[in-house]
């Protein structure tokens, strides 16, 4: 299926037998945009998720900085943060709100649940290069 797209997009390209798919190992159902978009439209506020380890290079603080200055102008927005780490118990004491919601490890259902009903991800990670979060925010239709 990958392949064809690429050969529709690419019609000058002549070595396709040079092309392998890769699969990202990211399983979810996929659904169509309309669906994705009608359950996002439906849903009150605007949720943010940061799925990733709670440590300082994956830009935890970053987020949970610039999700302060926001939640002062903007009264319908939440954070999201998924995934275990060092920080966790730290910051989670630090940034107590009804408005940050602290997860930790997440099991693939919840994951699916979040993702579904969230609007942006957010990841200002300065050791990530493309990783899994990234494909299964995107197979949720989170900007």
């Amino acid at each position: 299926m990958e392949l064809e797209i690429i050969k529709s997009g690419y019609t000058d390209f002549r070595s396709y037998n040079k092309i392998r798919v890769i699969p990202s190992g990211v399983e979810f159902p996929s659904e169509s945009f309309e669906t994705i978009s009608h359950k996002k439209a439906s849903h009150p506020g605007i949720d943010i998720v940061f799925i990733g380890r709670i440590e300082k290079d994956k830009g935890i603080f970053e987020t949970l900085d610039a999700f302060s200055t926001l939640s002062k102008k903007h009264k319908n927005i939440k954070l999201h943060i998924l995934g275990e780490g060092s920080r966790l118990s730290e910051l989670s004491n630090k940034y107590k709100s009804k408005r940050i919601i602290f997860h930790g490890f997440v099991n693939r259902s919840l994951l699916a649940k979040i993702l579904e009903e969230s609007s942006i991800f957010c990841l200002p990670s300065s050791s990530e290069s493309f990783g899994n979060s990234v494909v299964e925010a995107m197979a949720f239709g989170v900007v």
